[in-house]
């Protein structure tokens, strides 16, 4: 199955408010004053040699992305996961490189439980984890030709990975347990059997627009 043709799969990158692609400095001017700088705090600065007026240059560039739960947390190597999230999710060639870090943690969590569930990998080398080539990408996967379902999380990676045909559109619904189906595909080659211990939202979100659980 080629990705995004046969299926008409399209990649989605949600990103966080910080995680703007351009190189824009933030300055403290540009705050509203809900964080002042006090007395106390210009009397520290001036002690530690810093001018409290100075302008204060923020990160600049991406420093996190979100795409699926956990991706980076479980796959990548904390040393390279600054680089990962910087890297061009959809570019096959960018993300190459962590290809050895994928291949060997996907093996190590699916032996947690005992038993190998995925097929054996070879203990270097390409990546061929069945899972390694749908979640590389870590780009959300939607098709837009099938229905919604609130529980439709990893529905196209499972595809992907040659377990079924996917009947949802995929992407995540707010209350999907991401969590508890992130680990269980990864362990057990399944949609669920290993969970977090928590299984909902204190307040489910609503189904209309903007989504948001009803307050207190």
């Amino acid at each position: 199955m080629h990705r995004a043709t046969n299926i008409g799969l399209l990649f989605c990158v949600l990103s966080v408010g910080a995680c703007s692609s351009k190189d824009v400095p933030v300055t403290v001017d540009q705050f509203d004053g809900s964080t002042p700088i006090t007395d106390a705090t210009a009397e520290a600065s001036a002690e530690a040699g810093v001018d409290p007026d100075a302008e204060v240059i923020l990160a600049q560039g991406q420093i996190d992305r979100v795409g699926r739960s956990l991706t980076k947390l479980l796959l990548v190597s904390a040393d390279k996961r600054a680089d990962f999230n910087a890297a061009e999710p959809n570019d096959l060639t960018a993300v190459a490189p962590f290809g050895a870090d994928f291949q060997k943690n996907l093996g190590a969590l699916d032996a947690l439980d005992g038993p190998k569930d995925w097929p054996a990998l070879p203990d270097a080398g390409a990546l061929t984890h069945p899972l390694g080539s749908a979640l590389i990408l870590d780009t959300l996967l939607i098709d837009t030709s099938k229905p919604f379902s609130d529980s439709g999380y990893l529905d196209l990676e499972r595809e992907l990975a040659g377990l079924g045909a996917h009947t949802t559109c995929g992407g995540r619904w707010l209350a999907d347990d991401d969590v508890d189906k992130t680990f269980s595909l990864l362990v057990k080659k399944a949609s669920s059997g290993v969970s977090d211990g928590v299984s909902a939202a204190t307040k489910a979100p609503s189904m209309t627009f903007p989504y948001l659980a009803p307050p207190n």
